[in-house]
Protein backbone atom coordinates (compact mmCIF):
# COMPACT_ATOMS: atom_id res chain seq x y z
CA UNK A 1 0.00 0.00 0.00
CA UNK A 2 1.23 3.32 -0.81
CA UNK A 3 1.98 6.21 1.44
CA UNK A 4 -0.26 8.51 1.63
CA UNK A 5 2.34 11.27 1.88
CA UNK A 6 4.75 9.69 -0.87
CA UNK A 7 7.44 11.92 -2.38
CA UNK A 8 5.25 12.23 -5.33
CA UNK A 9 1.86 13.15 -3.32
CA UNK A 10 4.15 15.56 -1.33
CA UNK A 11 5.39 17.66 -4.70
CA UNK A 12 1.62 17.29 -5.81
CA UNK A 13 0.38 18.84 -3.31
CA UNK A 14 3.43 21.80 -3.02
CA UNK A 15 2.58 22.81 -6.89
CA UNK A 16 -1.57 22.69 -5.78
CA UNK A 17 -0.78 25.28 -3.24
CA UNK A 18 1.64 26.92 -5.64
CA UNK A 19 -1.09 27.24 -8.42
CA UNK A 20 -3.60 28.25 -5.04
CA UNK A 21 -1.21 31.19 -3.82
CA UNK A 22 -2.32 34.22 -5.69
CA UNK A 23 -6.38 33.33 -4.57
CA UNK A 24 -5.15 32.52 -1.63
CA UNK A 25 -3.21 36.17 -1.31
CA UNK A 26 -5.92 38.51 -2.92
CA UNK A 27 -8.70 36.81 -0.86
CA UNK A 28 -6.68 37.61 2.48
CA UNK A 29 -5.80 40.80 0.91
CA UNK A 30 -9.60 41.61 0.45
CA UNK A 31 -10.24 40.68 4.16
CA UNK A 32 -7.91 42.64 5.61
CA UNK A 33 -8.70 45.41 3.56
CA UNK A 34 -12.85 44.60 5.00
CA UNK A 35 -11.02 43.98 8.01
CA UNK A 36 -9.48 47.65 8.05
CA UNK A 37 -12.56 49.71 7.29
CA UNK A 38 -14.56 47.68 9.51
CA UNK A 39 -11.77 49.41 12.46
CA UNK A 40 -11.08 52.18 11.32
CA UNK A 41 -14.89 53.37 10.77
CA UNK A 42 -16.24 51.55 13.88
CA UNK A 43 -13.67 54.05 15.99
CA UNK A 44 -14.60 57.05 14.28
CA UNK A 45 -18.01 57.24 13.41
CA UNK A 46 -19.32 54.74 15.63
CA UNK A 47 -22.46 52.19 15.89
CA UNK A 48 -24.48 53.34 12.34
CA UNK A 49 -21.20 53.58 10.23
CA UNK A 50 -20.47 50.52 11.43
CA UNK A 51 -23.32 48.96 10.51
CA UNK A 52 -23.58 50.82 6.99
CA UNK A 53 -19.98 49.20 6.42
CA UNK A 54 -21.12 45.71 7.07
CA UNK A 55 -24.08 45.77 5.14
CA UNK A 56 -22.45 47.39 2.23
CA UNK A 57 -19.38 44.62 2.21
CA UNK A 58 -21.85 41.99 1.98
CA UNK A 59 -22.79 43.46 -1.76
CA UNK A 60 -19.05 43.87 -2.05
CA UNK A 61 -17.85 40.36 -1.14
CA UNK A 62 -20.76 38.96 -3.61
CA UNK A 63 -18.83 40.85 -6.53
CA UNK A 64 -15.91 39.45 -5.33
CA UNK A 65 -16.80 35.92 -5.62
CA UNK A 66 -17.48 37.08 -9.49
CA UNK A 67 -14.04 37.79 -9.75
CA UNK A 68 -12.28 35.30 -7.99
CA UNK A 69 -14.11 32.50 -10.34
CA UNK A 70 -12.86 33.77 -13.70
CA UNK A 71 -9.55 34.58 -12.17
CA UNK A 72 -9.66 30.79 -10.91
CA UNK A 73 -10.28 29.34 -13.89
CA UNK A 74 -7.86 31.13 -16.21
CA UNK A 75 -5.11 30.18 -13.61
CA UNK A 76 -5.98 27.17 -14.14
CA UNK A 77 -6.00 27.59 -18.11
CA UNK A 78 -2.73 29.59 -17.34
CA UNK A 79 -0.87 26.94 -15.47
CA UNK A 80 -1.89 24.38 -18.41
CA UNK A 81 -0.58 26.29 -21.08
CA UNK A 82 2.67 26.89 -19.03
CA UNK A 83 3.18 23.39 -18.14
CA UNK A 84 2.93 22.44 -21.84
CA UNK A 85 5.44 25.41 -22.65
CA UNK A 86 2.49 27.21 -25.18
CA UNK A 87 3.57 30.47 -24.20
CA UNK A 88 1.78 31.73 -26.83
CA UNK A 89 -1.53 30.24 -25.91
CA UNK A 90 -0.33 31.65 -22.15
CA UNK A 91 -0.43 35.10 -23.08
CA UNK A 92 -3.52 34.90 -25.06
CA UNK A 93 -4.92 33.71 -21.84
CA UNK A 94 -3.80 36.64 -19.60
CA UNK A 95 -4.61 39.27 -22.25
CA UNK A 96 -8.65 37.64 -22.45
CA UNK A 97 -8.80 37.38 -18.54
CA UNK A 98 -7.14 40.93 -18.12
CA UNK A 99 -9.89 42.21 -20.55
CA UNK A 100 -12.67 40.09 -19.30
CA UNK A 101 -11.48 41.37 -15.27
CA UNK A 102 -11.67 45.13 -17.02
CA UNK A 103 -15.22 44.90 -18.94
CA UNK A 104 -16.70 43.10 -15.46
CA UNK A 105 -14.87 45.57 -13.33
CA UNK A 106 -16.33 48.75 -15.41
CA UNK A 107 -19.93 46.90 -15.51
CA UNK A 108 -20.10 46.26 -11.57
CA UNK A 109 -18.42 49.85 -11.28
CA UNK A 110 -20.83 51.75 -13.58
CA UNK A 111 -24.08 49.56 -11.76
CA UNK A 112 -22.57 49.55 -8.01
CA UNK A 113 -22.12 53.31 -8.17
CA UNK A 114 -25.24 54.67 -9.62
CA UNK A 115 -27.62 52.14 -8.46
CA UNK A 116 -26.12 52.11 -4.85
CA UNK A 117 -29.33 52.69 -3.44
CA UNK A 118 -31.68 50.62 -4.86
CA UNK A 119 -29.06 48.05 -3.94
CA UNK A 120 -28.76 48.61 -0.78
CA UNK A 121 -32.31 48.73 -0.07
CA UNK A 122 -32.77 45.10 -0.01
CA UNK A 123 -31.82 45.61 3.22
CA UNK A 124 -34.34 46.75 5.96
CA UNK A 125 -31.97 49.01 7.94
CA UNK A 126 -32.33 52.68 9.07
CA UNK A 127 -32.15 55.63 6.74
CA UNK A 128 -29.21 56.77 8.49
CA UNK A 129 -27.41 53.70 7.75
CA UNK A 130 -28.66 53.14 4.14
CA UNK A 131 -27.28 57.02 3.67
CA UNK A 132 -23.94 55.67 4.78
CA UNK A 133 -24.22 52.53 3.48
CA UNK A 134 -24.78 54.06 -0.07
CA UNK A 135 -22.00 56.47 0.44
CA UNK A 136 -19.29 53.96 1.21
CA UNK A 137 -20.73 51.50 -1.28
CA UNK A 138 -19.86 54.54 -4.18
CA UNK A 139 -16.45 54.90 -2.88
CA UNK A 140 -15.78 51.39 -2.43
CA UNK A 141 -17.30 50.52 -5.98
CA UNK A 142 -13.94 51.60 -7.80
CA UNK A 143 -12.10 48.94 -6.17
CA UNK A 144 -13.68 46.59 -8.37
CA UNK A 145 -12.32 48.13 -11.56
Amino acid sequence: MEAILSMENKTRIKDIFILALPAILEMGLNTLLGLSDTLMISRMIGKEGLAAVGFANQIVFTLIFIFSSFNAGATAMTARSYGENNYQRLNKIMGENITLNLIIGSTVLFFTYYLAEQIMQVFAISDQVMQMGISYLRIIAFSQL
